[in-house]
């Protein structure tokens, strides 16, 4: 340590010299003497540059700094400080800092400084700095701020913040020091990276200094970490960003990067919808009065659930509402600390239910021999396939393992994660790098919109779980189904709301060791007490903001228009079931005698494979009664206008599954009641010869059918907002009409001309 200290004052003395001497620096062919030399060894002399001695210096100064705080660390105790007691390793150190303040004293006002430094005011000589000419006014610079100033060169900051970090060693074991370095938006812009990579290595630079700025250079990205989390920040534009517009407030207050950036920009169109005084709900900011404008509704009673109205509101809010998403953000809990960027880190919620990480290893080898038919498995991975290398809490995680079952959550997954030897990124553990953010899921039934829509709609709530960075509602990521059956829906469109991507499945990484950079493991389609499903809905409340939103972000996605208006007449759609059971045997002439009621507009639909997905929802979204049996053709429901009505004409017998859903979706909801007035084909013929309502056909009443159509008809004319849309869609068509006659007419005056 003593011959370090030696060189670098050695160093400072020529440096001294060189600037007092005013030795001539600016030509390239400049020799540099002494214990410059070596630092140029091998490099060619046209490719030195023009630096001077000073870059040099400051890469000699970060070493031998961070060095001697090792030694420094580790000889010297705290008790030692504090007693005020002397050591060798204090001698040192102050020998070490004397050499350095002479150095920078010395020499600091030979330091060259920028032009624009003259117009700030007198130097610290008293002395003009413009000749000829009267001060300029400006405002003073703080004494904080470094660069282009006499006697705050940026070797004097390298000084000043290793102090700092040394002071607090000094002072107290409890004392911490921080740092946030910001401004390198444009940072080596026109540099050619790996030859300024090499340079850095060159000048002995520590490895770890170069790898942040690699990172940097590489995609421009850095990240931060909080209690032990590793998030990543990247650039993003609005135009990437998969959001309606009337969700855009939400976003830039929770962005604001994003929100100075439209304001500052003269091509953001949506400038209009900055500065508003809004929040999604689960921000910890976020005041009620605030937060997403659909917001539950407690008409009814709770039935004992709660004692006051408020909890009632309260308690219905975190089942199903954005309460829901906040409880999750709030019980997430690092299970995998890192330490450097590099290293891996990992990130759940209670019961493993929503986990993310970083520069995770999954080890898919194991599927090698076991068949393309792998799904609803719990044993995707064995013990030490998937892991990191970061501190593991290995009690944490193994506690919130309880609930073990394949679609409740991630926890079969996760009992087998270990502490990895190496980093698995950096040190090449992996056959394949998946660099862009990946959502790996575990599909419910991909055959029933219900259960498939289950799977969707906790995508969509992760999204907002895992809401750390814009980049989050970009469709630029993987998804990665957790089977071995090649994904196929006829439901696949609703994918493209959240990627531009294709479908993977296990198959492509099968006997692979693949890393991730950036995993989600996201809400599960049946968790207990979930949402969607299992969701235990309080009595009396309904209207979730959460399943407007999922609502409004498909059909944004898929492009999915309401229509306007040519008349105000009630757009009544019959959802026709073309399966063996549950059919209305007496359906056509219910149909007709619903077309003999003036102020109706019927359709009647079959949503078989025949008709593209995107064509369902457009019919379903511009509807104002939505009517059919008991069956998954029934959530079409999340998709019809907010002022809509539900006429779910037979339960058979599960008489919560879309009154919940409606209730959800905050529409109104009717269904048969008077079992007198149907005829049900026969016991039904369920699985195992069980009789099941589920499992035959009816026929029902033709005029308790219209009358309860008509229950529904009024609720929708009677919604001011319908009116307003109908209203709206009148001026629209005279405004139309207008511009047509006005073209028609000039177009007839130019051909008499």
């Amino acid at each position: 340590m003593d011959g370090k200290v030696d060189e670098v004052c050695q160093m400072t003395d020529e440096r001294c010299r060189d600037s007092v001497n005013k030795t001539k620096r600016k030509g390239c062919d400049t020799t540099v003497h002494g214990p410059y030399t070596a630092y140029w060894s091998g490099v060619p002399q046209t490719s030195r540059g023009c630096q001077g001695v000073g870059v040099i210096l400051f890469s000699r100064m970060v070493e031998c700094v961070m060095e001697y705080m090792n030694v420094y660390s580790q000889d010297y105790s705290g008790s030692e400080l504090r007693e005020g007691g002397s050591s060798k390793a204090q001698q040192d150190r102050e020998e070490f800092w004397d050499c350095m303040r002479d150095f920078l004293n010395k020499c600091g006002e030979n330091e060259p400084t920028s032009r624009a430094y003259k117009y700030f005011g007198q130097s610290e000589s008293g002395k003009p700095t413009r000749k000829g000419k009267e001060r300029r006014h400006y405002v003073p610079l703080i004494d904080e701020q470094f660069g282009f100033r006499a006697g705050h060169s940026s070797i004097r900051q390298v000084y000043r913040t290793t102090e700092h970090i040394l002071s607090s060693f000094a002072e107290t074991r409890t004392q911490s020091k921080g740092a946030l370095f910001f401004d390198i938006a444009k940072a080596f812009d026109k540099v050619w990276h790996n030859g300024l990579i090499y340079k850095l290595y060159k000048l002995k630079i520590p490895h770890r200094l170069v790898l942040i700025i690699r990172d940097n250079l590489s995609n421009r990205s850095f990240r931060y970490r909080v209690e032990g989390y590793l998030y990543e920040i990247n650039s993003i534009s609005i135009e990437e960003i998969n959001i309606p517009s009337e969700h855009l407030p939400y976003f830039f207050n929770s962005y604001s990067d994003l929100s100075k950036s439209c304001a500052d920009s003269s091509d953001c169109r949506f400038k209009f919808l900055i500065n508003k005084k809004v929040c999604w709900g689960y921000e910890s900011t976020c005041e009620k009065n605030n937060s997403y404008h659909v917001r539950p509704r407690c008409p009814g009673d709770h039935k004992g659930w709660v004692k006051t109205k408020e909890a009632q509101y309260d308690t219905f809010y975190t089942q199903a509402d954005f309460g829901y998403i906040k409880e999750q953000i709030q019980e997430l809990m690092v299970m995998c600390e890192a330490t450097y960027p590099q290293d891996s880190s990992l990130e759940c919620s209670k019961y493993l239910r929503f986990c993310r990480g970083r520069n995770l290893m999954l080890n898919f080898q194991g599927l090698v021999g076991r068949g393309d038919n792998l799904r609803y498995k719990m044993d995707i991975l064995g013990p030490g396939q998937i892991g990191g290398y970061c501190q593991l809490y290995s009690e944490r995680l193994m506690k919130e393992a309880e609930h073990m079952s394949a679609l409740q959550s991630w926890a079969p997954e996760f009992v087998n994660y270990i502490k990895t030897s190496k980093r698995p990124i950096e040190d090449g553990m992996c056959d394949i790098i998946v660099d862009k953010p990946t959502y790996i899921m575990k599909l419910d039934a991909t055959v029933n919109m219900y259960h498939h829509f289950c799977d969707f709609f906790n995508l969509y709530a992760s999204l907002h779980v895992n809401s750390t960075h814009p980049s989050t509602f970009s469709r630029d990521n993987h998804i990665l189904v957790w089977e071995t059956f090649t994904y196929n829906s006829a439901f696949k469109d609703a994918f493209k709301a959240f990627t531009v991507n294709p479908i993977w499945d296990l198959k492509k990484f099968r006997g692979k060791v693949v890393c991730f950079k950036n995993v989600v493991f996201p809400l599960l389609p049946r968790m207990i007490f979930g949402l969607y499903y299992n969701t235990p809905l309080i009595y009396g409340c309904e209207r979730s903001g959460l399943f407007h939103a999922f609502s409004k972000h498909i059909l944004h996605s898929l492009n999915v228009k309401l229509h306007t208006r040519e008349n105000d007449k009630v757009r009544i759609t019959l959802l026709s079931r073309g399966t063996t059971y549950r059919t209305i045997l007496n359906e056509d002439e219910i149909v007709e005698r619903l077309m003999r009621v003036q102020g109706y507009d019927i359709k009647r639909v079959v949503y078989d494979r025949t008709v593209p997905f995107t064509k369902q929802l457009e019919i379903t979204h511009n509807t104002d009664v939505f009517v059919g049996m008991h069956g998954a053709g029934l959530t079409h429901l999340l998709f019809l206008p907010d002022w809509a009505a539900v006429f779910e004409v037979y339960n058979c017998e599960d008489a919560n599954c879309y009154a919940d859903l409606s209730r959800l979706r905050g529409l109104k909801y009717v269904t048969w009641q008077n079992k007198a007035k149907l005829v049900q084909q026969d016991q039904g013929h369920g699985p195992g010869g069980v009789s099941h309502a589920k499992f035959t056909n009816y026929s029902f009443d033709v005029e308790e059918f219209l009358r309860l159509v008509e229950i529904c008809a009024s609720y929708v004319r009677n919604r001011q907002d319908f009116k307003n849309f109908i209203e709206a869609s009148k001026m629209k068509n005279a405004h139309e009409e207008l511009l047509w006659f006005n073209n028609k007419s000039n177009n007839k005056c130019s051909l008499q001309s």
